[in-house]
């Protein structure tokens, strides 16, 4: 997921503008990309003992932990970011994408 950020970035740092590309790609893998080096991270400090798979409530609360940082409150405080309420439901579908193919796979 990390990789395809990148990517993803780099298209758009070119100037390369593929519409719905552009708009939500970013949102789909921002949980799975959050959750998946979260965990990463977690393994790699606590190597052999740490086999946590996250509960759909901690997802859950990851979703919504993204949707009111990027869709309430940074467009309330900052004029040059916009609610765009689509990706919220980008954020849902990355979080369930996560939960059934990536995290099911790792098991």
């Amino acid at each position: 997921m990390i990789v395809l950020f990148s990517v993803n970035q780099l298209i758009e740092k070119f100037g390369i503008f593929i519409p719905y590309v552009h708009s939500y790609f970013d949102d789909l893998i921002a949980v799975p990309a959050t959750l998946g080096l979260t965990k990463f991270l977690m393994y790699f400090i606590h190597r052999n003992t740490y086999k946590h798979l996250y509960t759909p409530f901690q997802i859950f609360v990851v979703i919504c932990m993204f949707s009111v940082y990027f869709e309430w409150y940074l467009p309330e405080k900052y004029p040059y970011h916009y609610r765009d309420y689509v990706d919220i439901l980008c954020y849902v579908v990355g979080g369930i994408f996560y939960y059934h193919f990536i995290q099911k796979k790792s098991r």
